[in-house]
């Protein structure tokens, strides 16, 4: 599987990425990427951590999937009346 996990570390790796002074531009602004340049593998792990940390964030709780599959069958209940 190709992927770009070194480039990832390096960018992260960054002074400007861990001062929060980056936008759009940054990768422009940083310069070209070489093998010579030595990532640190804690801003990766950090990466790792926040992306995890943020995609649970964003899953809904159990219970609000089991309130979801509840409203879900009332509607249904109510559109097909007492006959189902």
């Amino acid at each position: 599987i190709a992927h770009n996990v070194p480039y990832l570390r390096w960018l992260l790796a960054a002074p400007a990425f861990a001062q929060g002074r980056y936008d759009t531009g940054i990768v422009a602004s940083l310069g070209a990427y070489g093998q010579d340049r030595a990532a640190d593998p804690a801003m990766a792990a950090l990466a790792a951590a926040l992306h995890a940390r943020n995609a649970a964030a964003t899953r809904p709780a159990p219970a609000a999937q089991a309130e979801r599959a509840w409203a879900r069958a009332a509607r249904e209940t109510a559109l097909w009346g007492a006959s189902r």
